[in-house]
């Protein structure tokens, strides 16, 4: 059983990375206001997901939730869609602090 939660946990981890790294790399002058921005709305999507998802289990059955899972995963891809050759503008120095 721990090796099934390692293998769940390694790839659902990438993505949820990738995603903060993708919107920090578009906007290079406020990278952690994107990166906080985009973080929040998705502890808020998962704050309120269980209540409709909870409705269609017993609505319909778990067939329907996971079709809706696979609609949404659509869904997020086509909306990432038109992002994907857009490049950063240009990259910001970062200075490192001498001690």
């Amino acid at each position: 059983m721990a090796g099934l939660y390692f293998v769940i946990g390694f790839f659902t981890f990438a993505p949820h990375v990738l995603i903060g790294l993708f919107a920090r790399e578009l906007c290079p002058s406020k990278p952690s206001t994107a990166g906080g921005f985009v973080k929040a709305l998705g502890q808020i999507g998962g704050a309120f997901a269980g209540a409709p998802l909870m409705y269609i289990v017993a609505t319909y059955d778990w067939k329907a939730a996971f079709y809706l899972w696979i609609a949404a995963g659509v869904c997020a891809g086509l909306c990432f869609l038109p992002l994907w050759s857009v490049k950063p503008t240009k990259a910001v120095a970062v200075k490192k602090k001498t001690q």
